[in-house]
């Protein structure tokens, strides 16, 4: 995918039988500090505890499900992260509304 999947999507990722809910980007693992592209939750149960997060790269996506909500900001966010490759800061918020 040329693109971040945005925050709430649903989809089948490499290694887990059960759907992954996106419930974040750009995440760092506590205690190795790798920057991973994606966390998630199982679906359709979401986050019961935080030991449960998936971490989890573009490349591990396998299929997509349900894409997440998207509007203007998160198209600017989304923008922003692939040309920079890091998270954008929060000054991009309102930029062309």
């Amino acid at each position: 995918m040329d693109f971040v999947v945005p925050i709430g999507s649903v989809l089948g990722v490499r290694g887990f039988d059960k759907r992954i809910m996106v419930t974040g980007v750009r995440q760092v693992e506590v205690g190795t500090d790798k920057t991973w592209d994606y966390c998630g939750c199982f679906y359709p149960e979401g986050i019961i505890n935080s030991r449960e997060l998936v971490l989890f790269d573009q490349k591990h996506i396998e299929s997509l499900y349900f894409l997440g909500f998207r509007d203007g900001e998160g198209l600017i966010f989304n923008r922003k992260l692939l040309e920079t490759g890091e998270m954008p800061s929060p000054e991009v918020r309102g930029e062309g509304d």
